[in-house]
């Protein structure tokens, strides 16, 4: 019966080691192996056999005679390649085999490398490795690796390694192929009493005050590491994780912050612009405006303007909002919020709700969460919703609808409607009755089915755009997208015509990564009072994803000809053109 036990007992001791064996990947499988001027081949042998896979490699590339000596014990197996060709041959893992190459220099330098614990020796998980000029950053697998890709030819001083609880360490790139490089890191010893000055205390407010589903994991894990802070100029982001400061963003302070949606920056010094929610870990001012929310971790000072919440530790300055204002410490000069307002006469001042403001005329500023109606608006009315009056002389700012009999001002918002305008709608979507609305077929040299609508007024209106290239119907590429123009000149003879605009490219499902813009400066002649034909010239900007499967079939030969085509370390390839495009506007 015993021996029976003990029979089980090393049977599956050696399924389990075998299944652990296998679920760990091939390179990352520690061996051992002791070898003293011993040919390649034989080399190669061994560390196989101790990995538990199979070499693959064309004999005229490498070497299979030259003589090796090398010793690891207990390393992975990536560890024992870069110390075997020291940079000369990249490898590729697939399946149970590793693939063998000579090293050819390209575009992107890649550095390697494992960190540790200096002491324990243990692998580091989640350090952050990062360049500070290129904001380019990679974080260790959970067995300590990193792979940092960065373009060949920029200059650059050295790399950082930052994790929480342990001191920064300074690496300068290592020269020609050997980037193989091995980082220990010393854990640190916080000084309590400099503590509460410094960033660490900092992080101890952001998960409380940030909605943690909009912030990816690795841009928290990167804020959580880095002590230093980088300044910017400017970011632009469509998304926390789309934006110009890259995976660096929790640790970037900029100038100034424009999110198409969403953004998420440490800190803002003077502007910030989202459509939908801007997220400040620190401080922010001077002027924050959102379609829905801001969110500041710290203090902010200045204007703050959003459609439904603001949300700051302490506050200096104006808050505005839709539904809720919330002030953690200190709030002044001005918080407008609540539920209604109504005045049956003339209002002078400022008149404040979260849900309605209802008055005849108004001389001051009229500020809303939901609706404000007005007969005569001479100041400035704001609303997270909808604005509603008779007639405008000055400011009229909603978070999504604009509506006025007569504009003699400015109306911003996602959607504007008037009956006519002397001032400026600016919104994705304007509709000014007695303005400028222009149904719109033309072709280019790209799409040469296109349909468009042009609404607004003429000193600026909004484009909105769909097109096909009907060359394959059971598959064809097509495009949609959005843009502004501005048209002057005399109606009866000549008017000029520039636009901006935006398209999506798409092929089946491929939904992403392929933009053209567009810049048009044309002429609009008169046919009939209903006709007119536009011809103009463009000069054209399209950024395609070369790692799609239809960039080689469709994306990269739609372009006649290029001026300049230049493929970036991300993958995404600019070509730009001069080109032209026609049309027929009615109405």
């Amino acid at each position: 019966m015993r021996l029976w036990c003990l029979f089980l007992i090393i049977i599956f001791s050696s399924i389990k080691i075998l299944a652990q064996n296998v679920s760990v990947p091939i390179l990352e499988r520690e061996i051992t192996v002791s070898i003293s001027n011993e040919p390649l081949e034989v080399a190669l042998s061994n560390i196989s056999r101790e990995g538990n896979f199979i070499f693959s490699y064309n004999p005229d590339a490498i070497n299979a005679n030259r003589r090796v000596s090398i010793s690891v014990n207990q390393k992975s197996v990536r560890h024992t390649l870069n110390v075997l060709f020291n940079g000369s041959v990249t490898y590729k893992v697939k399946g149970k085999y590793i693939i063998l190459r000579r090293h050819e220099s390209g575009k992107v330098q890649m550095i390697e490398g494992y960190v540790y614990d200096s002491k324990s020796g243990h692998k580091l998980t989640e350090t952050t490795v990062y360049d500070k000029d290129l904001l380019i950053s990679a974080i260790t697998d959970k067995y300590g690796y990193f792979k940092l890709e960065l373009p060949v030819g920029q200059p650059r001083t050295a790399l950082y390694i930052s994790k929480e609880g342990y001191s920064d360490t300074l690496l300068t790139p290592l020269p020609g192929k050997a980037n193989y490089v091995n980082v220990e890191l010393s854990l640190k010893t916080l000084d309590v009493g400099r503590l509460k000055n410094s960033k660490v205390a900092d992080t101890e407010v952001r998960p409380a005050w940030l909605p943690q589903w909009l912030v990816p994991s690795k841009i928290k894990i990167n804020t959580r590491n880095l002590t230093d802070t980088v300044f910017r100029n400017i970011q632009i982001s469509v998304l926390p994780f789309i934006s110009t400061n890259k995976l660096l963003t929790g640790s970037v302070i900029n100038n100034a912050s424009i999110n198409l949606t969403a953004g998420y920056v440490q800190g803002v010094r003077v502007f910030e612009l989202g459509g939908f929610f801007n997220i400040v870990g620190n401080n922010a001012g001077v002027c924050q405006l959102a379609g829905a929310g801001n969110m500041v971790g710290g203090s902010f000072h200045g204007v703050q303007a959003a459609g439904f919440i603001n949300i700051a530790k302490t506050m200096k300055g104006v808050q505005a909002s839709g539904a809720l204002n919330i002030v953690r410490k200190d709030a002044g000069v001005c918080q407008l919020a609540g539920f209604g307002n109504i005045t049956r006469g003339s209002f002078h001042g400022i008149q404040a709700s979260g849900a309605f403001n209802i008055t005849k005329d108004i001389k001051g500023c009229q500020i809303s969460g939901f609706l404000n109606h007005s007969q005569k608006v001479n100041g400035v009315q704001l609303a997270g919703a909808v604005n509603n009056a008779e007639e405008v002389l000055g400011l009229q700012i909603s978070g999504f609808i604009n509506r006025a009999k007569v504009v003699k001002g400015l109306q911003l918002s996602v959607i504007n409607i008037a009956d006519s305008c002397d001032g400026l709608p600016i919104g994705v979507f304007s509709y000014v009755k007695k303005g400028y609305h222009k149904l719109e077929f033309s072709a280019d040299e790209v799409f040469y089915t296109n349909l468009a609508f042009r609404t607004g007024v003429k000193r600026f209106h909004s484009i909105l755009m769909a097109g096909i290239r009907p060359d394959n119907f059971g598959s064809p590429l097509w495009t949609y997208g959005y843009g502004f123009g501005t048209t002057f000149g005399n109606p009866d003879k000549i008017l000029f015509d520039i636009d901006l605009t935006n398209q999506q490219v798409i092929k089946g499902g491929d939904y992403v990564g392929n933009s053209l813009y567009k810049f048009y400066v044309g002429l609009d002649k008169k046919l009939t009072p209903k006709t007119f034909l536009a011809f103009g010239i463009t000069y054209n900007f399209f950024v395609s994803d070369t790692k799609s499967k239809n960039f080689n079939s469709h994306y990269s030969g739609i372009i006649p000809y290029s001026l300049s085509d230049q493929t970036f370390s991300n993958g995404q390839n600019l070509k730009t053109w001069p080109g032209a495009k026609l049309s027929l506007r009615f109405l």
